[in-house]
């Protein structure tokens, strides 16, 4: 995940490296307490018809979605967030 998308493209290019696309990330802070939160995550995605190009996870045990429509991600995002996370719980 790079902060700022377009001067790392711009480094990456003077550097002769071709960059082909940036994408819009979901980032998600799974709940370590409760099994399953991967594979239930994933699912709401698939019943919302998202389909997950990329995931991983960073050092922070965050996880970085790329998504292919990031509107109806974003959707299914912020739903997970109010049904697992209080406001105070959750910082990114």
């Amino acid at each position: 995940m790079i902060e700022e998308a377009e001067k790392a493209k711009k480094e990456l290019e003077n550097a002769g490296i071709r960059v082909l696309k940036i994408n819009d990330v979901l980032v998600q802070k799974l709940r370590q307490d409760v099994p399953g939160q991967l594979g239930a995550f994933c699912k709401e995605m698939s019943r919302a018809n998202v389909n997950i190009l990329t995931q991983y996870s960073d050092h922070s045990n965050r996880l970085i979605v790329v998504v292919d429509n990031h509107k109806k991600g974003k959707r299914v995002f912020d739903e997970w967030m109010k049904k697992w996370w209080n406001s105070d719980d959750y910082v990114i």
